[in-house]
């Protein structure tokens, strides 16, 4: 069976390192050609494993995750659904929601604890981007849709350490 390796596409950058899962070599790939497929990479490394690449095109990286949390009216902050968020990512958010129509460009406020020691609560605005399948993603909208408690929350446990 063929090894699946995700890796994340920075647009900043002009490339990215792809490492072998079999041997640990390392390559330096153009992200022009990592971005011409939408459908999943088929990789030998030189050492002759043969592994799937898929690409994510995204600034900052989306993690999966469990929360509930609340969909409210921006105004009057009137619960609308209660939802469950499937992935969270420094400025956005992907969620389900039930008993509720929703359509790209709909704004709402949402409310959610993370699971971290202090169960930090999220309160922020969100702009609806995209509907698959019922799965919602949206944007943040406030402080420019940069939320630094989510930034935190998603850094690796290695870098936490320096900031604590």
């Amino acid at each position: 069976m063929t090894k699946t390796i995700h890796i994340l596409i920075d647009d900043r950058s002009e490339s990215s390192a792809i490492t072998c899962p079999h041997c640990g070599r390392k390559k330096t790939i153009p992200n022009e050609q990592l971005c011409k497929s939408d459908r999943p990479l088929r990789v030998k490394c030189s050492c002759q494993n043969v592994f799937a690449l898929v690409t994510n095109r995204r600034r900052f990286q989306r993690r999966d995750v469990n929360f509930t949390g609340d969909m409210m009216q921006c105004t009057s902050h009137k619960r609308l659904a209660v939802i469950d968020i499937t992935s969270l990512s420094v400025e956005g958010i992907g969620f389900r929601a039930q008993d509720i129509e929703l359509q790209v460009g709909d704004t709402f406020t949402v409310a959610f604890n993370l699971d971290d020691d202090s169960e930090t609560t999220i309160v922020d605005e969100i702009v609806v981007c995209n509907i698959n399948q019922g799965t919602v993603g949206a944007k943040f909208m406030a402080r420019n849709g940069y939320n630094p408690e989510i930034d935190f929350y998603l850094m690796d446990e290695d870098c936490k350490g320096s900031f604590e």
